[in-house]
């Protein structure tokens, strides 16, 4: 469980993390920034994919999946995602685009990187659970 949580959850921040970055060099975190209000909602995309594809190679490794056994994982990797976007996004705004943060309403790159990672772990409970009861195998079924 914790070698797929860290690989899924890798992949999530770094593809949210390169998502970033691909805003910032086409512009919409600066000039076109009215534009990267919304093409930002896109990053979301990646952790809720992390979350199933774990839960789905869980299910594949163990001939089935229990409700509190694909809580654990999805819970996992999303604590691994937003632990890295933390890290990540904390570094973007002190270190790539420093002046980005004056256009936010985060006082801090710290508090942004907090925001991130509540955020984070938010949307990994919400997605976990609704990915786990629509991917748990029957209960006539013994999962271990």
């Amino acid at each position: 469980m914790i070698r797929r949580a860290l690989l899924y959850g890798s992949l999530s921040a770094a593809a949210v993390a390169v998502w970033t970055l691909v805003e910032l060099a086409i512009g919409f975190h600066g000039p076109r920034a009215e534009i990267g209000r919304w093409t930002g909602f896109i990053s979301v995309v990646f952790p809720i994919a992390a979350v199933v594809l774990a839960l789905r190679a869980s299910r594949r490794d163990r001939g089935g999946l229990s409700w509190s056994v694909g809580m654990q994982e999805g819970i996992a990797v999303s604590v691994v995602s937003s632990v890295l976007g933390a890290v990540f996004f904390w570094l973007y705004f002190t270190v790539i685009n420093p002046g980005f943060r004056a256009e936010t309403v985060a006082p801090s790159p710290a508090a942004e990187a907090v925001t991130v990672l509540v955020s984070g772990l938010a949307l990994g409970l919400i997605v976990s659970t609704i990915a786990s009861l629509l991917m748990r195998s029957p209960s006539s079924k013994p999962v271990a």
